[in-house]
Parts: structure tokens; sequence; C-alpha cells
């Protein structure tokens, strides 16, 4: 059961909140044979936004149990959301499976980077898939890299043209076809790598450069499209509203505008909208949406069943498309919860005769479930990873050839040798 140390090197510093001492020492423990250097130890909220507040670097991983005296786990998840805390987080508790699924689904709310939950009493090899979930996820640029992102850096990165678009495939779940790839933002930067979205996305709308950060994935997918076509791939690309633009009463113009320079149908767009920003019905962004729709753009709403989203507020709104949250999806299987909200969600779509999409599809047991439930596009690591616009031709070709859609292409053998010297 132990991990080589070079494993969890993204790593090094860890909390762990829990006002159970045995479980605290046994938990201290088990980082420490996983090469972890530096682990401290809280046994209330309270008492670790103390240790957060003094600390010179925020830890890497922070495991909190829910129930605890003081300050639960639950308003310590909160308090973290307004120190902007960028690390992976673990939620460990011995509360009903129903409790500790909401806690998860409460911080996901609270844009916190919630890798997994563990149920009491602590199971070692599922904290160790969860320490690998934490290091995949921090294997990316660092938390240094996180607290040195300032508004003008990324101002620059965008003024630049660093910030560019990946694109995760979507297929049919009925026939397993190709149909296009939703635009994620990364910021391509000379010195840090690839930064994840997790850690500009939030600054950008705290700064107001959200707009600009959006037309600048917006053109990059848009070129990303010609090119494909120009391959014999015709795509569509799902691309990311922020909220706070759709008060630019322009934004419809504007989209239809680049849009139709680059060549390109205007179905092949899709814009898909957070749900949490469909409980504010202000006017001017409905009229921008209604108008979207009526310029010939399609409309999702994101990350379903996160929010608090009923059919009478989703009558209110013309979208063409429901996505449900991976966070559902990928649990479906062994969440009670998760199952009932991915099964609503579908009853929905259908009484509102809206596409479905399920996103965080990573088994083919989950692919299988899906395709029994009438959802029509499916996209997740089973099928790819967010990749650059100039990698996806080549997953394409393998992917068609692995499912069978087009036949390999033939080896070519080497010539033969000559059976006598050439004269």
């Amino acid at each position: 059961m132990e991990q080589n140390q070079s494993q969890t090197l993204a790593i090094d510093h860890v909390l762990v909140v829990d006002d159970d001492l045995i479980l605290c020492a046994i938990v201290e423990r088990h980082f420490q044979k996983r090469g972890v250097s530096r682990i401290v130890v809280a046994n209330d909220g309270r008492q670790a936004l103390e240790i957060l507040d003094s600390a010179d670097q925020p830890p890497d991983f922070v495991l909190c149990d829910l129930n605890m005296p003081n300050m639960d786990g639950l308003e310590f998840l909160r308090h973290l959301e307004s120190r902007r805390f960028g690390g992976a987080i673990g939620i460990l508790s011995g509360e009903d499976e129903s409790v500790v699924a909401l806690a998860e689904s409460l911080a996901q709310a609270h844009k916190l980077n919630v890798v997994g939950k563990l149920n009491k009493p602590l199971n070692a090899h599922k904290l160790d898939t969860l320490i690998a979930k934490a290091r995949e996820e921090l294997s990316a640029p660092s938390q240094q890299t996180s607290a040195l992102v300032s508004d003008e850096d990324l101002y620059q990165g965008i003024i630049k043209r660093q910030i560019v678009a990946f694109h995760q495939p979507k297929v049919d779940a009925q026939t397993g076809q190709f149909v296009g790839t939703e635009a994620l933002a990364r910021w391509a930067h000379p010195e840090w790598g690839v930064v994840p979205p997790s850690l500009f996305i939030s600054l950008a709308e705290e700064t107001g450069l959200i707009e600009k950060l959006t037309f600048a994935v917006f053109d990059h997918a848009l070129a990303d499209l010609q090119k494909w076509k120009l391959g014999g791939i015709n795509a569509c690309c799902s691309i990311n509203l922020s909220p706070s633009i759709l008060t630019n009463i322009n934004l419809p113009d504007e989209i239809a505008s680049r849009v139709d320079a680059g060549g390109l149908a205007r179905e092949q767009i899709v814009l898909e909208i957070t749900e949490g920003s469909l409980l504010q019905k202000d006017a001017v962004p409905m009229e921008v949406m209604a108008r979207l729709r009526v310029k010939g753009f399609d409309l999702s709403v994101d990350d379903f069943g996160t929010g608090h989203s009923n059919i009478e507020t989703l009558r209110s709104f013309p979208f063409t498309e429901l996505k449900i949250d991976r966070s559902f999806v990928s649990k479906m299987l062994e969440d009670a919860f998760a199952a009932e909200s991915v099964r609503t969600s579908v009853e929905l779509s259908k009484q509102l005769s809206l596409r479905m999409v399920a996103e965080g599809v990573e088994t083919r047991k989950v692919c299988d479930a899906v395709k029994r439930m009438g959802i029509h596009h499916i996209q997740g690591f089973l099928f790819g990873k967010p990749m650059p616009g100039d990698d996806l031709p080549r997953w394409l070709n393998e992917y068609r050839v692995s499912t069978g859609q087009i036949p390999a292409a033939p080896q070519v053998s080497p010539a033969p040798t000559a059976a006598f010297p050439a004269r």
C-alpha cells in the first residue's frame, strides 16, 4: 500500500482539521510515510483559520472533518472561500452520506478545489486514492504560482495572446460519433507553463478582466474551428460565458460578427451559462440571452444541479441544452444523492425538450448508464482530456479507429531485400 515518494511530491504541506485526536495521529503518520514534510493539525475550524492566517505559505492539501466544536467544517469551508484558498480539499466525516455529499456540493459552490470525500472509519487505501487525486490537481502550476498571479500579470497575458482554448471532446451517447468540443480557458505562460483556470478566472471576475479574457478564449476557439474545417472536420464548440458579461447589451452583435467574420455557422456555437446566474432575472441579461437565441446561437445551462434552479426558472430563459454537472455524473453509480440528481435532471430536460449533456464520464459503466437514460451527448476523461486545438485531429483519428468507425491505416511493409546484388 506504500506509494513512491515521487508520486506525492506535489503535496508537501498538509493541514488536518478534526477533533478526534487519535484519528489525527493516524492521518499524520500516514502522510509522513508518504513523504509529506510538513503536517499541521487543528482540532476545529477556528484553530485551523488561525493556522492559515499565520502561515507563511498556505497548505497544499486540507483534510477537513464536518462535525467539530467551536467552528464546524461547513463554516470553515465558507471561510476558505473568503481567503481564496486554492489548494486541494478532502472532506472527512462520519455523518450521513447525504450530509457529506451536500458538504461537497457546498464546497464546490464556494469554488473550492474539492478532490473527494472519505467516510469514517478511515480507510487507508481510500485515503491514498484521495492523496493521488490531490497530487494530480496540484501537479499543474504550484501554489506559489497562484500567489504570484496579479491583475497586471493577467492583463499582460491577455494582450500578449497567452490565453488559449483547450478542447475537451464530446460524443453522441447513442452512436459514439464525435459531435464537438467544449472550449476551456488555459493560460500558456512562458515561465509557469500551462496555468489552469482555477488560478485566474476568479481574479478576472474580481478585476473586471473577464470580458477581455472571454473574448480571448472565444477568438482562439473560433480559429481552431476554422483550422479543423479546412482539414475536413466540422464540429460544434461550447464556450463559457460569465454571468457578469451578460450585462453588455452589445454582446449578441459582437459574438455574431466574430463568428460570421470567421466564415463559421452560428449553429456551431453553443454558449454555456452557469446555473447559479439564473436566479437574477434582470432585464438586460434576459434580453441579451433572448437576442443570442434570435441570432441563431444555442444556449446551455452549465453545471446544472449545483444551484437552485427549478423548472419555472428554466422556462424563463431560452435554453436549448442542459448540462448535468460532473460532480453528480461521475458518482451516480455509487452515490444515491448523485443518482437522483441525474435522474431528476433528465426528467426536467425531457419536460422542457432540452438536449442533454453529461460531463464527467470517466468509466464505461457510467457511460452505459447515461446512454440508457437517453442522454444525448457525453464528455469526460473516458474519451479525452482537454487538449490544444492542434491535437484534436490526431485524437479524432485515433478515436475513430479505436471505435471501429474507420479502419486503421494499413501497415507499410519494408521493401524486400534484393536476392542478388544489383548489376
